[in-house]
């Protein structure tokens, strides 16, 4: 059984643009190659993140201009 996460606590798609900085397509191409963290399927069309998540990421990420391993 999976835990189950408030749709309070869920960061939407603008939510996560807005907190990370970045623009939707790259969103997109982090999400397609692995560079950012899973979204969980909120409904039919929706898709989201728990804050703590993003948080976690954003302070765990390489800074901006960093090689990648």
């Amino acid at each position: 059984m999976s835990p189950r996460v408030s749709v309070e606590a869920m960061l939407r798609v603008p939510d996560v643009l807005d907190r990370v900085g970045v623009s939707r397509r790259t969103l997109c191409r982090w999400r397609a190659d692995g560079t950012f963290p899973q979204a969980l399927r909120l409904g039919a069309n929706s898709i989201g993140w728990p804050g703590h998540v993003v948080d976690e990421w954003l302070a765990n990420r390489p800074p901006a201009g960093a090689p990648h391993p």
